[in-house]
């Protein structure tokens, strides 16, 4: 099944059947193929189309093969941190579950190839649904080639219009947080400048209040220093015209 493609322009309204976009890891063949990588865990991953068994789905496989098939099946959970899965693959449990299937199936494209598997179900179910559709269609006399070719031309087209809405709907998603993380960022820059600021502010105007504490203090020592200087001279004069005084008496 090829990787999904990520050239699309415009992200559609659409709620199908559900469809997923799984992260792999980036091979060589992807890589070639032109591909979108993206950072993953411990190192690119490309996004695959993974189309999860439904209840339909189950229902014709236990008819077909009998038993319980779903529990031969994996199952897709939520996206996990990197963190979560380094620790299952350190487990136990999952050193255990990775040596069964490397000590059967080949490390290259594991991942992609595991996942292709249960669409390739899906698929083939969609198949073995149109063969029988066709058989009905035959005893009635309305079968034609045009039909079959009709559905499954409906079919690829479907998969590729549920894997550019999810694909789009995350990338919506995707952007939305960041918008949100930036403006988060931007307002407490914001508040952080205006914090700083203020803290200047009020920073200058404790300097501006002891220089003008200091300007009064040193008026007001003038002012004294005047006054005593003032004091001194009306003192010498004072002085001086007693002298004066007295010396003429004496003449």
């Amino acid at each position: 099944m090829a990787l999904a493609p990520v050239s699309w322009d415009a992200p559609p309204a659409y709620n199908g059947p559900d469809v997923h976009l799984v992260s792999i890891p980036a091979s060589v063949a992807a890589l070639r193929s032109g591909a979108k990588v993206y950072p993953g865990h411990v190192g690119l991953e490309v996004l695959l189309c993974f189309e999860s068994l439904d209840s339909t789905d189950l229902h014709d496989l236990d008819t077909l093969m009998g038993g319980d098939v779903a529990d031969c099946l994996p199952l897709l959970r939520p996206r996990v941190a990197p963190a979560s899965i380094a620790a299952e693959v350190s487990f136990i449990a999952g050193q255990r579950e990775s040596a069964a299937l490397l000590g059967q199936f080949p490390l290259y494209r594991l991942a992609e190839r595991m996942i292709n598997s249960l669409s390739f179900i899906r698929r083939l179910l969609a198949k073995i649904r149109h063969l029988q559709v066709a058989s009905e269609a035959e005893s009635n006399g309305t079968l034609s080639s045009e039909t079959l070719v009709a559905r499954e031309n409906f079919d690829a087209m479907r998969r590729e219009w549920t894997v550019m809405c999810r694909h789009w709907g995350q990338r919506v998603r995707s952007l939305e947080q960041s918008r949100t993380i930036s403006e988060n960022s931007l307002r407490q820059g914001h508040r952080d400048a205006e914090s700083r600021h203020q803290a200047r502010v009020t920073d200058l105007t404790d300097q501006v209040a002891q220089l003008q504490a200091q300007l009064r203090a040193s008026d007001t020592a003038r002012q004294a220093a005047e006054r005593g200087a003032d004091e001194r001279v009306l003192d010498v004069n004072a002085s001086s015209i007693s002298s004066w005084g007295t010396s003429r008496r004496s003449m």
